[in-house]
């Protein structure tokens, strides 16, 4: 019974040092610390992936917006004055480029109202980089329209505050000179031929070039 007694004694205490030395030298806590590291490093990849995953996306959208920015054509008639006209009016390098017109005829002659049931074509004229001059176009469908615009336009002429009219017939089958009180250096002419109605704005310098486009219409 004695020997059992220091026996159990004995094997108690072994098993208090084998605890203790697990214990001391931290096995199950390394063990455990890594198993932690794992998940962390698992839901790190999650979150990584995921943002990967939401650039791409945004990326994807941004693309699709930039092709949806399509510059849009305006769908023009066209007119008499055209760019093989440009062509024959002995310039170096001549550029026509056509628009619709903004409401102001010369810039300074509001005839939006007037002008709503019509298309007025805005032509700029240039010899390269050099600005040759400005013709408004509008091509109408009746005598009564073709009269309509050529009167306005002549009645705005005659009671301007910032010049005076000079009536001479010398184009097509009507035409006036405007002379502006500033623009000394500008000639404005304004011309009705046939179903037509155009409007010149160009330098002295250039007047030969648009007698010889005013006599291609």
């Amino acid at each position: 019974m004695q020997k059992f007694t220091i026996f159990t004694v004995l094997f108690s205490v072994m098993i208090v040092f084998v605890v203790s030395d697990l214990i001391l030298n931290d096995y199950w806590g390394d063990d455990f610390a890594s198993d932690e590291q794992v998940e962390e490093d698992v839901v790190v990849d999650e979150e990584t992936n995921l943002d990967s995953e939401v650039v791409v996306v945004d990326d994807e959208l941004k693309g699709d917006e930039e092709v949806e920015e399509v510059s849009v054509v305006l769908d023009l008639p066209k007119g008499n004055i055209t760019a093989e006209f440009a062509q024959q009016l002995n310039l170096i390098e001549p550029v026509l480029t056509t628009n619709e017109y903004d409401g102001l005829v010369y810039g300074f002659w509001d005839v939006s109202e007037d002008f709503s049931d019509y298309t007025v074509l805005h032509h700029n004229l240039f010899d390269g980089p050099d600005f040759v001059g400005s013709i408004y176009e509008t091509t109408l469908t009746s005598e009564i329209q073709t009269f309509h615009v050529y009167s306005t336009l002549r009645g705005l002429a005659s009671t301007s505050g910032e010049g005076a009219i000079n009536e001479n017939d010398a184009y097509g089958d009507a035409s006036f000179y405007f002379n502006h009180s500033t623009k000394t250096n500008t000639s404005f002419l304004t011309m009705q031929k046939g179903d037509s109605v155009y409007a010149f704005e160009y330098s002295h310098d250039y007047h030969e070039n648009i007698r010889s486009l005013i006599e291609l219409l």
